[in-house]
Order: C-alpha cells, then sequence, then structure tokens
C-alpha cells in the first residue's frame, strides 16, 4: 500500500525533475573532456613517435658516409642565405639552403684546406642575399681561389628576377662566370624609392602625428611630409654611393679592369648575353650540362656522365664537421655566439612555447641568455651577432644591462654585425670591447622617433561616433581616436628627449668618446661600416669568422679553429619543439626525453651523399 501512498501506476512512473547541474560542475565537465581530447592526442603523438623512432634505429646508418678522395663541392642558390643557423629538416636533413652565413663560410674555408676538395661551384637562382652576407661570402671564396682551388658560377641570367648588380657582385668573386646563352646581364646599380602618402592620409582623414630625434631620423618621414627632406635625400646619397663605391671597385679588381670601366656597365644597365662577353662580364655562354662536363672532365680526365664528383655542400658540411671534430686536439675554449635578430621588442618570440619561431630580437629571452652566459664558468667569451634595424629603447636597455653582467665577470664581449645593427641595434653594441661590421654593413641611426596617428577625421567621414569613459586627464593619450592635446605633446616630446639623451650618453661611455662628438655624429645619420669605421663607431672590418678570430687571439688561442662555438639561441626542428612543449606539459618527461634524441639521431643523420647538382 506505501506504493500506491506515492501515487505511482503500474503503467506510468513519473520521475522527479532533476535540477540542473551546477556551474562548476559544467566546467568540470568541460575540464574533463578537454583533457581526454588531449590524453588522445598525447596517445597519436607517443605511438607515432616510437614508430618513426623503429623507422630511425632501423634504417639509418650508425655512422656518415665517407667523401669521395676527389670532389667538387655544389652550392645551389635556391633563396638568399640565411643569417641564424637553421632547423634541420625532418625529412631532408641536408638542405643546404638551411645552412647559416656562417655555416656557409666556415664550410667554404674547410674546403680550402681540404686536399680532397678540387674546387666550388655555384648554381644562382636566386637573389643571393644582402651586401653585407655576399662580402662574407666573398672573403671564404677568395681563401678558396688561394688555396689553389677552381671556382665557377652558373646561372641562366644575372638580374632577371633580382637585383643584377647585387648578383654579380657575387658573381665576380669567382675564376669563372657562365651564363646560358639567352640571358642578360643586368647592372642597373642601387635605387632607393619611397613613396610619401601624406596627402593621400590626408585625404582620408589620417593625420599622423610623429615626433623625431633629430633631423636625419627619417622613419615615418613619408607619412608625415608630402616630399622628402633635404637630410634624407643627403642620407641616402651618402650611402648608396658608398656602396656602390665598394662594389664598383671589387668587381673592377676581380674582372682585371678599371672602375671607369666597370662604372660604364653599370651606367649602360643591361647587356645582352654577347655584348657581356665582349665587355669581358661573362666567360663562357653554355648550358649547365656542358659545365657539368666540363668540370667532370677537369677532375677525372674523362668526359662523361659522373655525379659521383659533385657533393652538395651541407653533405660537406655535416660529414666534415665530424671528421674534424674527431681530429681536433689543442687548447680549445668555449665562446657563446649569440643572436640578435629582427626587431628588438620586449616580450618573448610570438612563436615561443609554440612550434613556429619569430625573426625578432626577444629582449627578455636575450636577457636570460646573457646572464645564464654570464655565470657560466665553461663560457670564456661571447660575440653578439646583431641583424636588427632596431626597435623599443626599453627592450634596448634591457639586453645592454645583460651585456654588462657578460663583462662584469670578466669575459671579453665583442659584437659582429650583419646587414644592419641601427639605432636599437647600436644601443646593444655601444658597450662591447670591439665592434666589427661588414663594409656594407648598416649601422649608426642614434636618434629616436615616435607618434601616432589621429583617426578623427576619418571617423566622421565613415560615421563612426566613438565614446568613451576615462579617469586622469590623460588617460586618451595614445588613442588613435583624438590628437594629442599641447600638454600630451609636451610629456611625448620629453619622452623622446629623455631617449635620446641616454642614448648619447650609453654611446659615449661604451665607445669612450666624449658625449659632443657622439652628438655630431648622432642626429639619426645612418653609416655604412666602411664609414662607420672611419668615424668611429666600428673598430674592425669584417664579418662573424673575422671577429671570431679577434676573439679567438683575445683569449691566447691560434684562431676560431681553436675555439669551441656554442650557438645561442639554440636552433630547433618543429619536431624538436613539440616534444619540449608536450615534455613540459605532461609527465612523461623521461621518457619524451628520450625520444627526442632518437630523433635528434634521425635528423643528423646522412643517408647517402646528396649527388643533386641544383642547376
Amino acid at each position: 500500500m506505501a506504493y500506491f501512498s506515492r501515487k505511482r501506476t503500474l503503467v506510468f512512473n513519473p520521475q522527479p525533475k532533476l535540477a540542473p547541474p551546477s556551474r562548476l560542475r559544467r566546467i568540470g565537465s568541460r575540464v574533463f573532456l578537454w583533457l581526454k581530447r588531449l590524453c588522445m592526442v598525447v596517445g597519436v603523438f607517443i605511438v607515432g613517435s616510437f614508430a618513426l623512432s623503429l623507422l630511425a634505429s632501423v634504417f639509418i646508418p650508425s655512422g656518415a658516409p665517407s667523401l669521395p678522395s676527389k670532389f667538387v663541392l655544389v652550392f645551389p642558390v635556391n633563396e638568399p642565405v640565411v643569417e641564424r643557423p637553421s632547423r634541420i629538416n625532418l625529412l631532408n636533413p641536408r638542405l643546404s639552403e638551411g645552412l647559416s652565413l656562417y655555416q656557409l663560410t666556415e664550410t667554404l674555408e674547410k674546403a680550402a684546406k681540404d686536399k680532397r676538395v678540387q674546387g666550388v661551384v655555384f648554381s644562382l637562382r636566386s637573389n643571393p642575399g644582402s651586401l653585407s652576407q655576399i662580402q662574407e661570402l666573398r672573403s671564404a671564396l677568395q681563401k678558396v681561389k688561394d688555396a689553389g682551388k677552381f671556382t665557377k658560377i652558373y646561372s641562366v641570367s644575372y638580374g632577371e628576377e633580382a637585383s643584377g648588380l647585387a648578383s654579380y657582385y657575387l658573381a665576380s668573386a669567382f675564376d669563372e662566370i657562365w651564363m646560358q646563352p639567352i640571358g642578360t646581364v643586368a647592372m642597373e646599380g642601387f635605387r632607393a624609392e619611397l613613396p610619401y602618402i601624406r596627402e593621400t592620409l590626408d585625404k582620408v582623414g589620417a593625420e599622423p602625428e610623429f615626433f623625431h630625434r633629430k633631423e636625419y631620423k627619417s622613419i615615418m618621414e613619408n607619412m608625415t611630409d608630402k616630399h622628402m627632406s633635404s637630410y634624407t635625400r643627403e642620407t641616402y646619397n651618402k650611402l648608396l654611393g658608398n656602396m656602390t663605391k665598394q662594389v664598383v671597385s671589387a668587381i673592377a679588381t676581380d674582372r682585371k679592369v678599371s672602375e671607369a670601366t666597370v662604372q660604364g656597365w653599370v651606367d649602360k644597365g643591361m647587356l645582352t648575353a654577347e655584348e657581356a662577353v665582349t665587355n669581358k662580364l661573362i666567360d663562357r655562354l653554355d648550358y649547365s650540362d656542358v659545365i657539368i662536363d666540363d668540370i667532370v672532365e677537369k677532375v677525372t680526365g674523362k668526359r662523361e656522365q659522373n655525379y659521383k664528383i659533385f657533393v652538395n655542400i651541407a653533405d660537406y658540411a655535416y660529414v666534415s664537421s665530424n671528421e674534424i671534430t674527431t681530429k681536433s686536439f689543442g687548447k680549445h675554449e668555449n665562446v657563446a655566439v649569440v643572436y640578435a635578430s629582427g626587431p628588438i621588442v620586449m616580450g618573448e618570440p610570438s612563436g615561443a612555447g609554440g612550434l613556429d619561431d619569430a625573426d625578432i630580437a626577444s629582449a627578455r629571452q636575450l636577457a636570460d641568455i646573457l646572464y645564464d652566459v654570464a655565470e657560466a664558468d665553461d663560457i670564456k667569451g661571447m660575440v653578439l651577432r646583431i641583424d636588427s634595424p632596431g626597435g623599443s629603447p626599453t627592450a634596448s636597455e634591457t639586453i645592454r644591462r645583460a651585456i654588462l653582467k657578460v663583462k662584469d665577470k670578466g669575459k671579453p664581449v665583442y659584437v659582429s654585425m650583419g646587414r644592419a645593427a641601427a639605432s636599437g641595434g647600436y644601443w646593444i653594441a655601444a658597450d662591447a670591447d670591439k665592434i666589427y661590421a661588414t663594409p656594407a654593413t648598416l649601422t649608426g641611426s642614434i636618434g629616436v622617433a615616435g607618434g601616432k596617428f589621429n583617426l578623427a577625421k576619418l571617423w566622421d567621414k565613415l560615421g563612426v561616433n566613438w565614446e568613451s569613459v576615462s579617469f586622469g586627464k590623460n588617460a586618451g593619450m595614445y588613442s588613435f581616436n583624438k590628437g594629442f592635446s599641447p600638454a600630451q605633446q609636451e610629456r611625448f616630446e620629453a619622452s623622446l628627449d629623455a631617449v635620446y639623451d641616454n642614448f648619447i650618453t650609453r654611446v659615449a661611455e661604451g665607445r669612450k668618446m666624449p658625449a659632443d662628438k657622439v652628438e655630431a655624429l648622432a642626429k639619426g645619420q645612418v653609416y655604412t661600416g666602411e664609414q662607420a669605421k672611419d668615424v668611429g663607431l666600428v673598430d674592425e672590418l669584417g664579418g662573424l669568422p673575422q671577429t671570431l678570430d679577434g676573439m679567438a687571439e683575445k683569449l691566447g688561442v691560434k684562431d676560431r679553429s681553436k675555439l669551441n662555438i656554442v650557438t645561442l639561441p639554440k636552433p630547433e626542428s618543429k619536431l624538436q619543439k613539440l616534444v619540449d612543449l608536450l615534455s613540459q606539459q605532461i609527465g612523461f618527461y623521461d621518457w619524451l626525453k628520450n625520444t627526442r634524441a632518437r630523433f635528434d639521431l634521425m635528423q643528423s643523420g646522412v643517408l647517402a651523399l646528396d649527388t643533386r647538382l641544383g642547376f
């Protein structure tokens, strides 16, 4: 009876209505679902990594292959040379495009001393890089030539798809310059073009409010002004004139003609294949298969297909580095080479913790590295490789402070400037014990600029009405919806003055130079490395190899071959970064660490020498 007293029937027993789950329970269930999916992803990765590790252990040989007794190095230039050591490609660890500029120059200098290497041939398919990078390559190629080995370069055309003068500047460093019969040599010279868009901005209602210290600091000028200022024109005339002089002089020396003759080629702009041969710019017009046959005959004495004598420069870099490591004896000192590449910012690279690297110089990342270098007893010196147009003053100061900590530990700090070390790039260079730059490096730009756009008129034209609530008289100082008030502009310009004055002071202290002399060299003026050396902003002309030779001398060893180079930040592949990311977030750290070691082995193994010629 108790059953029926609760008003239930044998046919329908209604269930009591359940209360909705609490918010905490809903969040918990979502977290559980996310964790379950994460575990599935991790499980798939673990199974996949185990399978790849097994394949690596089965198919990859334990040792590197030996090199032929006589061979020719081949470098297919498929893209501009990269500045920093690149990640190793999982599917093809021998990609020569992945070699950094320093790895290329070091490999060429090793080849110069290697009796097995008969010569070097470049296949030019792309813009080789900046003038500064080309100068470092030319210096290494000269070592190969001085060792009595032949050097040849081939391209279907010089300048058809990129700057012909820069391409030919590299080509002129070779003993023989080859070109396809239907090709051109475009040596149109250097030109700087800037779009001045102030009238366009006025039409759309965007008012630029930018300020600079001082007159030569021309960044944003093309937005604030309608025409190029006399100071900016002076800067470009000075820079392009000096670069042209460097290139013309070098080509004249290499091709054994007068500078006036080379300047005539430049003024002519473009030469046909026949004209290039007649004027001695090109040594031979022929096809890629012909140069291959000629090289084979030169090395073997037989004109036959024999690709075995060709070794890709990336293969040689890998194999020869292993050979040298096993044969190295004598005193070695550890030297850190720290790369500061890209715009200088405070935060971490956008790829930090992810799978992609951003080409920026992160002050937080670099400062951590520099403090580690300072505290590491086994690091005896540091070379800071700067390839940066500048950036945040606060970020630059953060890096500078860390550099001073390295010096406080009694360790010499040298700077090697790459394509550019300007503005903030020079800020972090100024305190070095010695500064090296290539003749074509862009440096200086001791100054500061900043500001914002006032878009109030643009919003009016679009019918957009912005409303705001703020506390503080200057809470909207950096808003794009209105311009600076007189008081705000005074404060903003005062901050620029403070940064500029501090910049002058730091350069004066670092370079041990009177402040008034620094002021005369500053004002935002940009210099080539050659010009910077003349005025005292740079100590020596040379690339990273010469900087390391100088460091070796400072540490009391013969040359850089007696240095153990510790490259920082350490380059990693995307797969390695994924392993690191997971190892930090799940409880399989030791297992993943061992798995990563297996992948390192797989990625650095060479299955067989790559005989692709790249022509």
